[in-house]
């Protein structure tokens, strides 16, 4: 996102915020930021897992369908309450005809219910990839799963987020935001996690990193 969005964008959500509530925003976020530099997400050149996730329209959607008439960019976002993950939403909505013309297919994952991955999709004219991965099984094989302990959870129990339990063992679950193309062989081309959740990649800057990785459409 161009930065000076992202300059607007924080001081919208601090002005709406008390003192208190700023201090444990910005414990989340230094929390997180320091979890997430731990991760070791799957770099270019390693295999895609697969996987199959519920949509938000209904349907099962699997990596073999997204990747069936060409590459796929597959995006991780923390969830429909966070502001900044809706703003990129927004931006990738706004830039999703560069992508088409690249004829590349975007999915959006995060942990959200199928419910709230409909009205998110439904809000920003993202079409119909919007994807559930409750528990975070997809967000762990790419290796961009968060885990957070009771006392993580317990900061964003003070802001109203309900986070999403880990698959099967006692602890909370959240994506860092991070993309990956895919080729049609699985393949993945690009890789990229952001470094801090106060920042995110322009999709702009996305398509003219990607354009060098395709073939000319």
């Amino acid at each position: 996102m161009a930065s000076e969005e992202y300059d607007v964008l924080e001081r919208e959500v601090n002005a709406a915020l008390t003192a208190e509530q700023r201090q444990v925003r910005d414990a989340i976020i230094a929390e997180f930021d320091g979890l997430a530099r731990r991760l070791a997400p799957l770099p270019a050149g390693a295999a895609a897992p697969p996987f199959v996730l519920p949509s938000g329209d209904g349907r099962l959607v699997g990596l073999n369908q997204l990747l069936a008439d060409g590459p796929a960019l597959i995006h991780f976002y923390r969830g429909h309450w966070c502001n900044i993950c809706r703003h990129e939403l927004k931006t990738f909505a706004r830039t999703q005809h560069r992508f088409d013309e690249l004829g590349v297919r975007l999915a959006f994952i995060s942990p959200d219910s199928v419910e709230d991955a409909r009205r998110v999709g439904e809000t920003f004219g993202l079409g119909l990839d919007m994807l559930s991965d409750t528990g975070g099984r997809v967000a762990r094989d790419f290796g961009v799963e968060v885990r957070l302990n009771e006392a993580n959870r317990a900061l964003y129990d003070t802001t109203g987020v309900t986070l999403s339990a880990c698959d099967a063992e006692p602890c909370w679950s959240l994506p860092t935001p991070s993309s990956f193309l895919v080729g049609p062989d699985r393949t993945i081309l690009y890789s990229h996690q952001e470094t801090s959740l106060r920042t995110r990649l322009d999709p702009v800057d996305m398509v003219i990193a990607l354009k060098s990785l395709l073939p000319a459409a």
